[in-house]
């Protein structure tokens, strides 16, 4: 849809669009891709600047830098992704704000004092401060509802954009590849999994010494260590499989790329993943070992199985083109553009100020609009 066919406004020449990214520490550019694919797929009417944050927000000083950075852009829409969501309200209030949120990871992370803090600041006031909230995935938008109710019902669904990869056949593939080494992707049961199988696992991440010394312990060959996008599409080409039984996540990008790299996927049943990769994986408990191991030699040894989910893999990912994506952020641009500036939710005192201010203008209208015509002055007595 054209920017000319929403509502009755004229669009922009062009509309100014600052996509801010976290500076990202080495390994953690999942979000970066997502961002990079749609910022050169945006239609010429959206112009669109990458903004990464010069500091890790780790620190006071790191924070203070990048809100600043924050509060001098200048463009007509700020839109905000992954764990930098906590800068939305340093942006000015003049200013259209987007925020794509990526999962509630940090808060399952999390308990107490911390996780509250987090819940405020990281959740409830982007929601509060932005005009278009976006998840990227149906289930991360119903778990958003769950955790926060009204304040997440207007959430729109925008997936992440598949990679432009090249895929290949699956004849010449060995191993496995395992990709991220967090606590939540479940690397532990994927090597007791392998145990005894001789199958060798590359896991792109730096997994934990007591991981590594795990799987020495059980006798399975691995390989790890953080890597480059086009190293990345490399070892989606070259493995048997792509072994991602995440216990959780809001999207599940390793499964999109490995799609659309040709390779075949297992991944857990549940959350996203099963959303994300459709008929094109082998599904597995994530708790099982059995059952992962089960798929993972379902598919080594059944060359036909593995070539019949590379091609279902490839026509799964034509729904997360980055064009078609990249169109409806472009849509949701310019809708937050010609939307009400500041924050969405006011003080109590000024809520009440502008519903009062509301209900008055509509009875204003009420009254214009439906009470007959009074009758001049001059034009003789009124009716008795």
């Amino acid at each position: 849809m054209c920017p000319e066919d929403v509502g009755t406004r004229r669009p922009p020449s062009s509309l100014r669009v600052a996509i801010v990214m976290r500076c990202a520490a080495p390994g953690q550019v999942s979000l970066e891709r997502v961002f990079g694919e749609l910022s050169k797929s945006m239609p010429n009417w959206v112009e669109c600047v990458l903004v990464t944050l010069p500091r890790p927000s780790t620190s006071i000083i790191g924070f203070v830098l990048n809100a600043c950075v924050i509060r001098s852009l200048d463009a007509d829409v700020i839109h905000f992704g992954g764990d930098v969501t906590v800068f939305s309200p340093f942006v000015q209030r003049d200013r259209a704000v987007v925020t794509t949120f990526a999962d509630l990871v940090p808060l399952h992370a999390r308990s107490g004092l911390r996780r509250a803090l987090i819940r405020l600041l990281w959740y409830v006031l982007p929601l509060r401060r932005s005009n278009i909230c976006v998840a990227i995935s149906q289930s991360t938008r119903s778990e958003a509802r769950a955790a926060y109710g009204q304040k997440a019902d207007d959430m729109r669904v925008v997936y992440c954009p598949a990679p432009r990869a090249t895929p290949t056949t699956t004849d010449a593939r060995s191993g496995v590849l395992h990709v991220g080494a967090a606590g939540h992707k479940n690397l532990r049961r994927t090597l007791r999994a392998l145990e005894g199988t001789g199958i060798p696992v590359r896991v792109v991440g730096v997994p934990p010494a007591d991981d590594v010394a795990y799987a020495e312990e059980l006798g399975v060959p691995l390989t790890c260590g953080t890597v480059s996008e086009s190293e990345l599409f490399d070892l989606y080409r070259k493995s048997a499989a792509l072994v991602f039984p995440s216990l959780y996540e809001g999207f599940g990008l390793p499964i999109v790329e490995a799609q659309a790299s040709g390779c075949p996927v297992i991944t857990s049943r549940g959350y996203s993943m099963q959303e994300v990769a459709d008929r094109a994986a082998v599904y597995v408990d994530p708790y099982d070992v059995t059952d992962i191991r089960r798929a993972i030699l379902q598919i080594v040894e059944d060359p036909d199985l593995a070539r019949s989910l590379a091609d279902l893999g490839r026509a799964n990912v034509e729904r997360f083109k980055p064009s078609v994506l990249a169109d409806e952020y472009a849509e949701l641009y310019f809708e937050a553009a010609n939307a009400e500036r500041g924050w969405r939710f006011r003080t109590r005192k000024q809520r009440w100020y502008w519903v009062a201010q509301r209900v008055q203008s509509g009875s204003e209208v009420r009254r214009s609009s439906h009470a007959p015509a009074r009758r001049s002055t001059s034009s003789g007595p009124a009716p008795s």
